[in-house]
């Protein structure tokens, strides 16, 4: 079994567009754009919802994290530079804020950690079509790798 592995016409579950809207959803007027393979963009004037501008999720997608895999829904909010996947169990953090050391990833992008449970998760998010990497970079005092990637949801 793969480690990574997004929406399939396999997946558990019943059919897509049978599944129930994720608890998160926000129930704010928007408008919503599906591109049929499980990809969800909702859009949101910054008036009506305290979410990013335009939010993107892929849902069923799971990830390996070493000797786990979790399964849910993946949230990329641009605006903040984050990524996380919105699992039954609450949500799991890909994306990780560099800002005390005063670097932001570029729009489109957020930073992945490449260390502890995170370890090689950045090569098999871009090994199932998620995730692009875009370059490495050593940050903190143990010399961890953090990656920026370009989130391809």
């Amino acid at each position: 079994m793969p480690l990574c592995s997004t929406d399939s016409p396999s997946a558990p579950g019943p059919p897509r567009e049978q599944r129930a809207a994720h608890p998160l959803t926000p129930v704010a007027s928007g408008a919503r754009s599906h591109d049929g393979s499980g990809v969800t963009t909702i859009h949101h004037k910054k008036s009506e919802i305290t979410m990013a501008e335009s939010t993107t999720m892929k849902h069923s997608v799971t990830v390996g994290f070493g000797s786990i895999e979790l399964t849910g829904s993946l949230h990329h909010d641009d605006e903040n530079r984050s990524l996380v996947l919105e699992t039954d169990e609450g949500p799991e953090h890909i994306s990780v804020n560099l800002k005390s050391y005063g670097i932001t990833p570029e729009p489109g992008n957020v930073f992945t950690k490449d260390w502890s449970e995170h370890a090689g998760l950045t090569a098999r998010l871009e090994q199932a079509g998620l995730v692009k990497l875009v370059h490495e970079l050593t940050v903190g005092p143990f010399g961890s790798t953090a990656c920026e990637v370009e989130v391809t949801l």
